[in-house]
């Protein structure tokens, strides 16, 4: 038996790079076989997938998913110089408050 790839769609990854404000350029050149999914040129096994999420804090079930979801933040977020990067983090303890005060 060979080795079981799981097809997983490129704006996924990339989405979970962007979520923890790293640019995927540079993380590629880190991580060869990354770059190789964003190509489609290889697809990932099952455990480099769970290592992938495990290390940038995405649950696996969301590398299945076929568009990445559109993460909001109920308050305004004025810590960064960039207006699409949210510390995970804040937007943890954000969400938590919020399910806390409902």
């Amino acid at each position: 038996m060979g080795i079981q790839r799981i097809h997983i769609n490129p704006k996924i990854p990339s989405s979970g790079i962007e979520r923890r404000g790293l640019d995927v350029n540079e993380y590629c050149k880190k991580d060869v076989k990354f770059e190789k999914w964003l190509k489609g040129e290889q697809n990932p096994t099952l455990s480099q997938a769970e290592k992938f999420a495990k290390s940038n804090y995405v649950p696996i079930g969301y590398l299945f998913f076929q568009e990445p979801l559109a993460e909001t933040i109920s308050i305004p977020f004025f810590r960064s110089a960039k207006k699409k990067m949210v510390n995970l983090n804040v937007m943890d303890t954000v969400k938590m408050l919020g399910e806390r005060q409902n």
